[in-house]
Parts: structure tokens; sequence; C-alpha cells
């Protein structure tokens, strides 16, 4: 169920990071390297890895100092279930910006779906701190499923209330929210919360 909700994820990133302008240079280098992260993404959307791998490092070599090429490369990685290359190529554009949330929030995914729910919770309360950052909701709630995954129900619970206090149409939230009402034996409260 995670690895779904991390692809469902991973694709509205990538609808996210293809908005995203490169850093430095002039005007026409900068649509350059926006064009060809968006060429990486759309191949990763096809599920064509080899293709957004090429794609990546044309865009690596266009700038190597852009974390969003580092974070684009992690997320094919990730994708291929490369979990170790995935990791290295977020923690490199955290480097390169230590407050880049959307980082911080992919690291909490790949946390969790490796089931280290105390790095996840970490990363991802960085990326909530992040009052500009438009997914605060999903960290939210991936900080709940990493509590709740962990035994801690009164914490899960703060953060699906505070994911919803965000975005209360949010529908993960609101099962994940039905699954610890369910572990409560709470079942009438869980099938209001979905």
């Amino acid at each position: 169920m995670i690895k779904n909700i991390s692809i469902i994820i991973l694709m509205l990133l990538l609808i996210g990071c293809a908005q995203n302008a490169g850093t430095g240079g002039d005007s026409n280098e900068n649509t350059q390297l926006t064009n060809q992260k968006t060429l990486a993404l759309a191949s990763l959307q096809r599920r064509n890895f080899k293709r957004a791998l090429e794609e990546i490092d044309i865009a690596k070599k266009m700038d190597d100092k852009d974390p969003e090429v580092y974070l684009i490369e992690g997320l094919i990685y990730f994708a291929l279930e490369d979990m170790v290359k995935a990791e290295e190529f977020y923690q490199h554009a955290l480097k390169l910006d230590k407050d880049y949330s959307e980082a911080d929030f992919n690291l909490c995914v790949l946390y969790i779906n490796t089931k280290k729910y105390e790095q996840a919770i970490e990363y991802c309360e960085k990326a909530a701190e992040d009052r500009l950052y438009r997914s605060r909701y999903k960290a939210y709630t991936l900080i709940g499923v990493s509590y709740f995954n962990t035994g801690d129900r009164e914490k899960a619970k703060e953060y699906f209330d505070k994911s919803l206090s965000v975005e209360p149409k949010f529908f993960y939230t609101h099962n994940e929210l039905g699954k610890l009402h369910v572990s409560y034996g709470n079942t009438n409260e869980a099938c209001y919360s979905v």
C-alpha cells in the first residue's frame, strides 16, 4: 500500500518539479536546463528509465549545481527501486540546498518504504516546517504513518489531524486515520474517516 501511495506521490511531485526553473546563468540557459529536466521527467513518467537517466545526465552537464537535477535523478532511482542510489542523490540535492523541502519529503518517502521510520519522521518534519512547501499536508500524513508504524498511535493521530487541518480533503490521510481507528477497535469511527 505504501509503495502504491509512494508512486502516486512521485507522480504528483513530477508535475511540480517540471514547473521549477533552473538556477544561475542567462534566461536561455535556464530555459534549456528546464526543458532538459522536463524531458527526463517525461521519460520517467513513461517508465523509460534508460532514457530518463540519459536526459538527466545531460541536464547535470548543463548545471551540476542545480539541486533539482539530483532530486530528479533520485526519483529515477527510486522508481527503479534502487533505494541506495535514490538516497544518495536526494542527499546530494540537500547538500546543494539544505532547505530543499522536496528533497526532504522524498527522503521521507524513501525511508518509509525502507521501514526507517525515525529517519522518515526527521525528514518529513523538515519539509512540514516549511510553511511555503505546498505538500505540507502530505508530510504531516507521512509523519503520522511513521508514528503509527512505530506503535505511537497518539502521535499518529496528532499528525493526521495536522494534515487534515491543512488539506481536509486529502483522501490518503482519511484512509490512514481509518486504519488508526480500526487499530483501536473503533470500526464505526473508521467508516466516518474514509
